[in-house]
């Protein structure tokens, strides 16, 4: 009868033993699945950031293609020579807006300076 309270007892021991193992295996693995859950969500965000940039990007691509043929066309070229260049087609009137008054009297008075200064040189020529 001792014996069989000695192993009964050994038995229970070794079943706790056993438990508390497979328990504490039990709380690693669920940590370690939280874990993993966390990173995959993280995973997501970043996947959903990068199509973010990916579509902004062909959307840029898109734009520089067509500014690309723009530029290959006659109306750009007219464009950058009127804008840039200052030139105009024939027969064409050039209103130029924002003159102030002190504008207007300044390049008056350059154009009477510069008349003045011509006449003096025929005089003395």
């Amino acid at each position: 009868m001792k014996k069989r309270k000695k192993k009964n007892r050994q038995n229970r021991i070794a079943m706790l033993a056993v438990t508390f193992v497979v328990g504490i295996l039990f709380f690693g693995m669920m940590s370690k699945s939280y874990a993993l859950s966390r990173q995959l969500s993280d995973y997501k965000e970043q996947e959903k950031s990068l199509d973010t940039q990916i579509e902004e990007e062909n959307e840029r691509t898109a734009e520089i293609d067509d500014l690309k043929e723009y530029m290959q066309t006659d109306e750009y070229v007219e464009e950058i020579a009127r804008d840039k260049l200052g030139l105009v087609k024939d027969n064409e009137i050039v209103f130029r807006e924002g003159q102030s008054a002190d504008q207007e009297g300044q390049s008056e008075q350059d154009d009477s300076d510069s008349s003045e200064d011509a006449a003096s040189q025929e005089e003395e020529g």
